[in-house]
């Protein structure tokens, strides 16, 4: 296994040496076109324009009446300060990073975790596991992802376009499943700063098997009432169901205000920990989609680039990856952890509600991703402090905060 080791390492080596022409050329025409690097091969067919500029940036986090701080753009040292501000805006290490951990308590998320409305049987457990219901990606999964990348972008920052993989398939597939089957297997965690710029690349057409497989435990699992990400399932049934909402209060003679609700930084916020908690309670195997998921969310970095221009890599241990398909189906898993405070609440009698014209009880919320509202029937402050509380009490746990400045009452 060792000397099989060493050889496709030397093979990863050669391929990264031959190739390493093509990246540089690659990384000049992402620096002039942006994030997509095969621009140049369909530019006779787009309109072209010019890369914004920034010229100054301002200090991050500053308070109001505080200096601002500007850093212009044109001067080194200028620069140099943007930079300094891109790191601490954003990195794990910085006291106002967005990617920092937040303090959670963690002697509660039992009690939280308990609510779960529904846990996966065996016999649903291997449907998220691959062909083989073990886990382990196949050469068809990971050529299919390929083969339903989109064209004409690059999923690193080493600019290589996804046309590189499909059109070397035949002799990549085969040295990333080793790659990323042996990492499955192991007792530890990669850290991707270790990793080439190839493979930081390669790492986003990862999540792409695994998220057909989540579909049906997803649709069990997850509230009827969440509608984003779930073959199926579509925000018009929202809407549908919205329409007839004031028509069927006004028959029943009930006054309601219906509670338009956002979320502050919906998924740069969200625990990690937590949602490994919460595919565990819900029943995923830990040894199979969790044990990926630990893997694409350990010892992860990030960079900023302001006019062409890296950063320094910075850490990030919180929050869902931004741009990985995996991400939606992470963050209705997390979220159905809220939903399920809703309906203990409304079974309480804690949340008043209505019957729907088949004589079911109506929801207490539908959402559409980090978009939800709230029927509220009766004392309205009291409600809404309800609503706030629970907001409150689930961002202690590893949930987003609401947005204040974002929610708003509709009368009904």
């Amino acid at each position: 296994h060792r000397s099989d080791s060493l050889h496709q390492r030397s093979v990863f080596k050669a391929w990264e040496d031959q190739c390493s022409p093509l990246l540089e050329a690659l990384r000049s025409l992402d620096h002039i076109f942006g994030d997509t690097s095969s621009f140049y091969f369909h530019s006779l067919k787009r309109e072209y324009h010019a890369p914004l500029t920034l010229t100054s940036l301002n200090r991050p986090r500053r308070q109001e009446g505080e200096d601002p701080g500007t850093a212009v753009l044109h001067t080194v040292q200028g620069k140099r300060k943007a930079l300094q501000y891109a790191t601490d805006f954003f990195s794990a290490r910085s006291a106002i990073g967005v990617f920092r951990q937040r303090q959670v308590e963690e002697e509660r998320r039992d009690d939280f975790l308990s609510n779960t409305s529904r846990t996966l049987s065996e016999d649903q457990q291997v449907l998220a596991e691959g062909p083989d219901e073990n886990g382990l990606l196949t050469e068809d999964e990971l050529l299919l992802a390929i083969n339903s990348t989109g064209r004409g972008a690059c999923p690193g920052y080493d600019g290589l376009p996804y046309e590189f993989y499909r059109a070397f398939r035949e002799d990549l597939v085969p040295l990333l499943l080793h790659i990323f089957n042996t990492a499955f297997l192991a007792s530890t965690h990669p850290s991707s700063p270790s990793l080439s710029p190839l493979l930081c690349g390669v790492i986003c057409l990862l999540p792409k098997p695994g998220q057909p497989q989540l579909q049906r435990p997803l649709d069990y699992l997850v509230d009827i009432a969440q509608s984003a990400f779930i073959h199926g399932r579509d925000i018009s049934d929202n809407v549908r169901y919205h329409q007839g909402l004031k028509a069927r209060l006004k028959e029943l003679g009930i006054p309601a205000h219906l509670l338009l609700s956002d979320l502050t930084k919906a998924y740069d916020s969200v625990d990690r920990g937590l949602v490994l908690k919460a595919m565990t309670a819900q029943g995923f195997r830990e040894q199979g989609i969790i044990r990926w998921v630990q893997l694409m969310s350990s010892g992860t970095s990030c960079t900023v680039r302001i006019n062409g221009t890296f950063i320094p890599f910075f850490p990030t241990v919180s929050g869902l990856e931004q741009g990985s398909s995996l991400s939606c189906h992470k963050w209705v898993i997390v979220w159905q952890l809220f939903f399920a405070q809703l309906n203990k609440l409304q079974a309480t009698g804690t949340l008043p509600t209505f019957t729907l014209p088949n004589g079911e009880k109506a929801p207490p919320s539908l959402g559409y991703a980090d978009d939800d509202n709230y029927i509220l029937i009766g004392e309205l402050s009291e409600l809404a402090l309800r609503i706030k509380r629970l907001f409150e009490e689930g961002a202690k746990l590893g949930l987003p905060e609401q947005s204040t400045t974002k929610t708003f009452l509709l009368c009904l």
